[in-house]
């Protein structure tokens, strides 16, 4: 801290005035006019004394100090000491006894610096444990259905549509056994139909007439599958529109095959269990075949071979009739082949069809009556102007074979 002109002007002053009492009173000046102090007091009237200048409080404006009486006083130079930027050491020359000591200020107690209270440290916040995403169940797949191959269609009785086919016609079709005038039975014969023979919903084994109206030998002793109600006569199901429907259609589908353009003619009665047309005798592939007059099956049996294919046609046209000879089993039976089918056969009489043989195939459409003494036929009899007969003692097993 630097110190005032005043301030130092006092001290210069406060310093020569010890000067001079300690060189008064040790005698050594000459021109002092203050006694020494170990001189022997002389009389007179007792000496002032100068009084101590009180000190200056720290921070107030020190008064003057008066001059002793006597004294010349200092003079004070105008010119004010100039304050050095360096501050004035503190001499380490200690103060001479009697003098005022300059009072040293009080080192200020340093205002301690606060000792910060630490901050705790902001406390490391638990970490939650996140909640988890559920990760949500992988789903179970759902098996891919091993595809099954398709329920196999319901075997079909019939497959037509190939060359030469004949409709008969829907009421026709479902007829096993029908005539204009009438049907008689002798033995347990029964008529039913082959597996999906079926027409409009209705099982292909129905027996009927018109525009006759009687029916006999059954319940007893024959039987159709669909029992009495399949039966169209009197006594039996007495709706007679359908009969009279199928006489109908039998009659356009009896045209219809007598129409067909021939594949092979024969000049006369013909056995075709004997005739050769190149495929060896007896054996005979589709195609349309016709007699001016009669066919036979006598000799041997006859064989028809479809080649494959079970849509193949067979057609038989005669100008008068149809006549199959029993020989014990042994001949004048009809056999399929090679996928020919007893839908897809038709035999077309010009007159009447009687059927010896033991087994026979084909749909027989006659002008006028059928005897059926095949034990089995499989097959329909529908003769148009007159009966239907089934003498065989021991019955008959008629099977609609289906088709349209």
């Amino acid at each position: 801290m630097l110190s005032s002109p005043f301030s130092t002007t006092k001290r210069l002053a406060m310093f020569a005035a010890t000067s001079l009492l300690a060189a008064c009173s040790g005698g050594g000046c000459g021109s002092c006019i203050v006694p020494p102090f170990n001189a022997a007091p002389a009389p007179g009237p007792t000496p002032r004394v100068t009084p101590a200048p009180t000190p200056t409080p720290i921070g107030a404006t020190p008064a003057p100090t008066p001059t002793p009486i006597g004294a010349t006083p200092t003079p004070i130079s105008a010119t004010p000491t100039p304050i050095s930027a360096t501050p004035t050491p503190i001499s380490a020359t200690p103060t001479p006894i009697g003098a005022t000591p300059t009072p040293i200020p009080p080192t200020p107690t340093p205002t301690p610096t606060p000792t910060p209270t630490p901050i705790p440290p902001t406390p490391t916040p638990t970490p939650i444990p996140p909640t988890p995403t559920p990760i949500p169940p992988t789903p179970t797949p759902t098996p891919t259905p091993t595809p099954q191959p398709p329920a196999p269609a319901p075997a079909l009785s019939c497959n037509q549509g190939g060359p030469n086919a004949v409709i008969l016609g829907s009421t026709l079709a479902q007829f096993a056994v029908l005539a204009g005038t009438t049907v008689t039975n002798v033995g347990n014969t029964n008529v039913g139909f082959a597996p999906g023979a079926t027409s409009l919903g209705v099982n292909d084994d129905l027996i009927g007439v018109s525009p006759g109206t009687a029916v006999t030998g059954f319940y007893p002793p024959g039987t159709d599958t669909d029992g009495p109600l399949a039966i169209y006569a009197a006594g039996f199901n007495t709706n007679l529109v359908k009969p009279a429907t199928a006489q109908g259609e039998l009659t356009t589908a009896f045209n219809t095959l007598a129409g067909r353009p021939a594949t092979v003619t024969f000049p006369g009665p013909t056995d075709l269990s004997t005739a050769d047309v190149g495929f060896g005798p007896g054996v005979l592939h589709p195609g349309v075949y016709k007699s001016p007059t009669t066919f036979s099956i006598a000799l041997r049996d006859l064989v028809l071979d479809g080649g494959g294919d079970p849509r193949s046609v067979f057609i038989f046209q005669m100008g008068t009739g149809l006549t199959t000879v029993a020989n014990g089993g042994a001949s004048g039976n009809v056999r399929l082949q090679n996928g020919a089918s007893a839908c897809n056969i038709y035999w077309q009489a010009g007159s009447a069809a009687t059927l010896g043989g033991a087994t026979f195939y084909g749909n027989v459409l006659a002008g006028t009556a059928i005897t059926v003494n095949a034990t089995t036929f499989g097959g329909r009899a529908l003769a148009e102007s007159a009966f239907v007969s089934i003498p065989v003692a021991g019955g008959s097993k008629i099977t609609n074979p289906g088709g349209r």
